[in-house]
């Protein structure tokens, strides 16, 4: 994954995973089930508020912002991406369980905006 920006595997990744999803679990569910309506779009909601909130503002951090950032980043978010990527397959081979895929993929999406904020810090 190192070999591979991040911005590039990040969304390619969640792109794959809702395809994924939505071919794997909709054949289980009746058909018009709210869940493939509503999650995707919250997903694509959760997304752009990263994108303008937090990434594309990532320069303009000033210096506490950018220390808190990489506190979190170092302490509360221990684990790496390829974990949280692994923690989505897993909950994509259950579908019984309709809350963990976007539960997990919530926790990719902001694991992964939190990773490319640093990231154009660290380029500055």
């Amino acid at each position: 994954m190192k070999l591979v920006p991040s911005k590039i595997w990040h969304d390619g990744f969640a792109s794959a995973g809702l395809w994924t999803w939505y071919g794997y679990w909709s054949p289980q569910f009746s058909d018009g089930s709210p869940q493939f309506s509503v999650f995707p779009v919250y997903f694509a909601l959760l997304s752009s508020w990263m994108l303008l909130a937090l990434i594309n503002k990532s320069p303009q951090f000033d210096w506490e912002s950018q220390e808190s950032l990489r506190y979190m980043q170092k302490y509360l978010a221990r684990f790496d991406s390829c974990a949280v990527a692994v923690l989505v397959l897993i909950c994509l081979a259950l579908p019984e369980h309709y809350l963990s895929y976007p539960l997990a993929m919530t926790f990719f999406i902001v694991r992964s905006a939190f990773q490319r904020c640093l990231e154009i810090i660290d380029s500055l």
